[in-house]
């Protein structure tokens, strides 16, 4: 199966290209969210990649099932990502389109070790045929 992507401005689709994983920065952070797992941020002190603390909740929602897409939202982390159904009798797919986004906050300022995220909001945005 392949993933499109839709340009606004333009008005056309275009197959995209597949990836395990998405990043972007905030607040000089990297972070990251990796198909089938879950998003983590990059220690610099520890030189290693460690988990967004509080995002367990997102797996109810089906995020890392699909395509999954993150960007810097005025300092939040905005999570897009697709999901499936069967619609019967016709025994066709349906992709639902998700969005959320994700406070990000350092308990004990930028020297401590962990990142927590809260889930200002997660919801179906768009359905499709596919």
């Amino acid at each position: 199966m392949k993933n499109f992507v839709y340009d606004p401005k333009k008005g056309t689709w275009k197959v995209a290209q597949k990836s395990l994983l998405a990043k972007c920065v905030i607040d000089n952070v990297w972070y990251r969210c990796e198909k089938q797992k879950s998003c983590s941020w990059y220690d610099t002190n520890r030189k290693e990649w460690r988990v967004v603390r509080g995002l367990a909740m997102l797996r109810s929602y089906g995020v890392g099932a699909g395509m999954t897409e993150i960007a810097n939202y005025g300092g939040k982390l905005l999570l897009l990502w697709d999901t499936h159904t069967f619609v019967h009798p016709n025994n066709y797919r349906n992709k639902h389109i998700w969005c959320a986004l994700i406070e990000l906050k350092r308990p004990g300022g930028i020297q401590k070790d962990e990142v927590w995220g809260n889930i200002e909001w997660a919801n179906k945005v768009y359905t499709v045929p596919s």
